[in-house]
């Protein structure tokens, strides 16, 4: 009988044994299978790879910088509206772009604190704007490996880590990334330029003008001052620390442009020139109502960046351009006469749109 009992208990003690040491090895396996495969880059952000999946750009392109703090002198930030802007053709500086996906204008000012925080070398900011600024829905952030900013993850190191361990979603992500044609020049223009629109990429064949790229968010009358009350720290970082600031507008495809109209555009336009001068960019014109000049409703492609970085390097944009507001340097004190211009190429030109 005691035999028989002291062999019960053994077999209850290997069977225990036996299922700890399955068990450690499933989640032993499951943590190097998330991190060898990993979808967002945020282990490999030394060498990254072209999977096909969407990298977390704001997390690896801040340990980047703060790992090489003299290596560029600039910095453009912006959303993925701005990673068609070749950097490296702005004049007198060594720019780098910091574009990744929905970036938030907040998430910008927290990455321009942090490099100032670690001796980053800026001389020179750059940061691109639209009404996609306020209007795109930014709730749950801190949920999306993806999105989810560098300060959060060095902020709670320990969820940014399980977050990148959502099992489901990296064996998702392999189908992508077996499909993907990966580009061999992909990981030198990472870290050497950060954009990520070439000029091989196709402009758009047709449009649906019902698919129009602006967000929805519900409160985007609180997130247009959330983005000025951003837009004036980040004036403030820079005018303490000695840095040019240089704001720009996006040149947005005609329909986005026109919804943007019944969602604040004008107010955010007004706004934003008392707090900085800017570059205005938006508005109706040969640019922005040909849809061949953009990759998809959302994003200018690099030819049209190009003529962005024009103004930038003081050349200046074509007469028909500036004739309605594109390029125009903007001040509070010129802002009315921005409005007015806009208002006449939407009377012009927008008519048929409408």
């Amino acid at each position: 009988m005691k035999e028989e009992k002291k062999t019960k208990k053994k077999g209850f003690w290997d069977f225990v044994l036996r299922s700890m040491l399955w068990g450690g090895f499933c989640v032993l396996f499951t943590l190097l299978f998330c991190l060898i495969v990993d979808p967002y880059n945020v282990f490999h952000a030394r060498a990254i790879r072209d999977n096909g999946v969407e990298a977390n750009k704001n997390y690896i392109k801040m340990k980047h910088v703060l790992e090489h703090p003299d290596k560029f002198d600039a910095y453009m930030f912006g959303n993925s509206h701005v990673s068609s802007i070749h950097v490296e053709k702005i004049e007198g500086v060594h720019c780098y772009n910091m574009t990744y996906s929905s970036g938030a204008v907040w998430e910008h000012t927290d990455n321009l604190r942090t490099m100032l925080g670690n001796g980053v070398t800026i001389r020179r900011v750059y940061v691109g704007l639209d009404s996609t600024a306020y209007t795109s829905e930014f709730e749950g952030r801190e949920r999306d490996p993806m999105r989810v900013s560098y300060e959060y993850a060095r902020e709670h190191p320990l969820d940014f880590f399980l977050l990148q361990m959502d099992t489901a979603r990296v064996f998702r992500s392999l189908n992508t990334s077996l499909k993907h044609q990966a580009s061999p020049d992909f990981a030198q223009i990472f870290y050497e330029y950060g954009w990520s629109i070439g000029y091989e990429v196709p402009g758009l064949s047709w449009l649906d003008e019902n698919e129009i790229a602006i967000g929805e968010a519900q409160n985007w009358e609180e997130q247009l001052d959330r983005v000025l009350d951003s837009v004036r720290e980040i004036k403030e970082l820079c005018d303490a620390n000695g840095i040019e600031l240089v704001v720009f507008t996006h040149p947005m495809l005609w329909n986005a442009y026109l919804a943007s109209e019944e969602k604040g555009y004008e107010r955010f336009l007004a706004g934003l020139a008392e707090i900085t001068d800017y570059y205005n960019f938006s508005g109706l014109n040969r640019i922005t109502l040909e849809h061949s000049n953009y990759i998809d409703p959302s994003h200018y492609n690099a030819a049209t960046g190009d003529l962005l970085i024009r103004v930038f390097n003081g050349e200046g944009a074509d007469a028909d351009l500036a004739e309605r507001g594109f390029g125009m340097y903007v001040t509070k004190d010129n802002v009315e006469e921005l409005l007015s211009v806009l208002k006449k190429a939407d009377e012009e030109l927008g008519a048929e749109h409408r």
